[in-house]
């Protein structure tokens, strides 16, 4: 994490410590933040590349069921930065 010091310094530890894959996390929206019990993020979709030309589209999670996550308290205050 300390060697990246890009736009992605606040990605890597995201995607590290939540345990989440790049379409989860740019499949986010400010509403999947989730504090029941405790901090976390709801996962519903996922973003994915389209055959040929790489389209982006939405679609859904690897098991077609939504998860939350847990967020550790390192990550609390990035993902609420996030969703200013």
């Amino acid at each position: 994490m300390e060697a990246c010091k890009s736009c992605y310094r606040d990605v890597v530890p995201v995607l590290a410590l939540a345990g989440l894959r790049w379409g989860d996390l740019a499949g986010l929206q400010v509403g999947d933040r989730v504090s029941v019990p405790g901090p976390g993020l709801r996962l519903r979709r996922t973003v994915l590349a389209g055959g040929g030309g790489g389209a982006l589209y939405v679609g859904t999670l690897k098991t077609n069921r939504g998860r939350t996550v847990p967020l550790v308290v390192d990550l609390v205050p990035i993902v609420d930065r996030w969703s200013l």
